[in-house]
């Protein structure tokens, strides 16, 4: 049912000032990565997470997630059909693993690279002051730093979207890093 606490996340990040406290931006992925475990604890991954599958309740940063049109069970579900190329263009970039194009099995570290493109997207919104490109926002990285990013956020934000998802940072590890930054 309709909750009129919670707005989509991407207005409430329109509505954020340039000079965020970080650790509102640090909660926020905390309950990001929180929320990500609990849908892998049932043995789910969600297959699209991003700004826009997203609800906030601003008052404490609770997140929910919607849309779990592309959610599959760990290890036991291929996404949209098993051959390269099967999944539709609009969903193929953005926040979307490219690792599933290839009809692997849905996995965490889908999800995990999914957070990653979210983190950026957070950032350059509230950072850059700029629309995000999905499919450019890497280049994006190293002016973060120089706005004030911290430098380990910035790390894993590279492991999260590794091309090689065996690399990618578990859920555990993510949220190790991000509680660090929390003061």
């Amino acid at each position: 049912p309709y909750n009129p606490e919670y707005v989509d996340f991407v207005d409430y990040l329109d509505d954020l000032p340039p000079d965020v406290d970080m650790q509102i931006i640090y909660d926020i992925f905390e309950q990001a990565l929180l929320a990500a475990e609990d849908l892998h604890s049932a043995g789910v991954t969600h297959g699209d997470l991003g700004p826009h599958n997203t609800l906030i309740r601003p008052r404490d940063n609770n997140l929910n997630l919607l849309d779990l049109g592309f959610s599959r069970f760990i290890g036991k579900e291929k996404v949209l059909g098993h051959e390269p190329g099967a999944i539709p263009e609009f969903v193929v970039g953005g926040f979307f693993d490219p690792e599933l194009d290839f009809g692997h099995c849905a996995e965490a570290y889908n999800d995990i690279y999914s957070l990653g493109k979210f983190f950026i997207h957070t950032l350059k919104k509230i950072k850059m002051e700029e629309p995000c490109d999905p499919m450019t926002e890497i280049l994006i990285l190293p002016h973060l730093q120089v706005a004030g990013v911290d430098s380990k956020l910035i790390f894993l934000i590279f492991s999260m979207i590794d091309s090689n998802a065996e690399r990618r940072p578990s859920l555990e590890e993510c949220l190790r890093v991000v509680r660090s930054l929390r003061g």
